[in-house]
């Protein structure tokens, strides 16, 4: 009898990434007093977004920034959701020190780095920083969609109230007492078109597979270079590799693997 291979075996992906353990089973220890300081550093395919599309990692709902800046006069965003910022960074692979935390006073610890010699000038610097407008949108916090004034948003929005509306471990959304209002007590905005994740991306329970096939299903071919980036190394683009056939099942499109110019592509039929 020739078992299953339980490694991309869906209904045990979802158990285990809800645990927050790798694929052997194993679960990594959360550093709470770190993450609630002076926050982790974390590879980014590690964070995931949950059914609310806030951040988690291992389990735990997070605030996502990186540590350096290359001025002193820069102010670098934070993420509370899985906005479109953060896709195209996922998509372009780019290779910065994420720091994941769930500190609540809205400060947040960077280093300051010479942008020419990558030295760094100054570290363990205490700073608040702006969270990104692209997240509130996604969340549509405090009815950011349609507000007049969304920088007035932005300057109110705070850590600790987005804490408390989602708590720092998921839980299923809270139902409302009036019908058509959302968690803040605001009228339910309908999603626009670029916001909406179509019906089947809620059948794809690993994060950077779903980035992928959202990338193929939206705009382009996408090589194995660029697949290797987004999943964040070669182990997990082999598992994508092994999975084609079976996420292929879940979507309404064919994915055919073609070299073109000696290049490995994924394509969307």
């Amino acid at each position: 009898m020739k078992l299953p291979d339980f490694s991309v075996f869906e209904p045990l992906v979802r158990v285990r990434e809800m645990m927050g353990a790798d694929e052997d089973g194993q679960v990594q220890a959360i550093p709470w007093e770190r993450l609630r300081l002076e926050g982790v550093e974390i590879p980014l395919h590690s964070v995931v977004a949950d059914p609310e599309e806030t951040l988690t990692w291992n389990g735990a709902r997070v605030l996502l920034y990186i540590r350096d800046k290359y001025s002193s006069n820069a102010r670098p965003k934070y993420h509370v959701s899985e906005c479109s910022t953060l896709r195209q960074m996922r998509v372009q692979g780019r290779i910065e020190r994420y720091v994941v935390t769930n500190r609540t006073d809205g400060v947040f610890v960077v280093k300051v780095v010479d942008k020419h010699t990558g030295r760094v000038l100054r570290k363990d610097v205490q700073e608040r920083l702006a969270v990104c407008h692209n997240c509130l949108r996604q969340l549509d916090w405090d009815g950011y969609r349609s507000a007049r004034n969304t920088d007035a948003v932005v300057r109110a929005f705070s850590p600790a109230a987005f804490f408390k509306v989602y708590t720092n471990h998921w839980s299923p959304p809270v139902a409302t007492t009036s019908p058509g209002r959302g968690r803040l007590g605001r009228p339910l905005q309908k999603k626009t078109k670029g916001d909406a994740m179509p019906p089947w991306a809620k059948d794809i329970v690993h994060q950077g597979h779903l980035q992928v096939l959202l990338h193929l299903e939206r705009h382009r071919p996408v090589t194995e270079e660029e697949v290797t980036r987004m999943l964040g190394g070669p182990r997990h683009h082999r598992r994508f590799a092994r999975r084609v056939a079976e996420l292929e099942s879940l979507v309404p499109f064919r994915i055919s693997v073609r070299t073109l110019g000696g290049v490995k592509h994924y394509l969307r039929e």
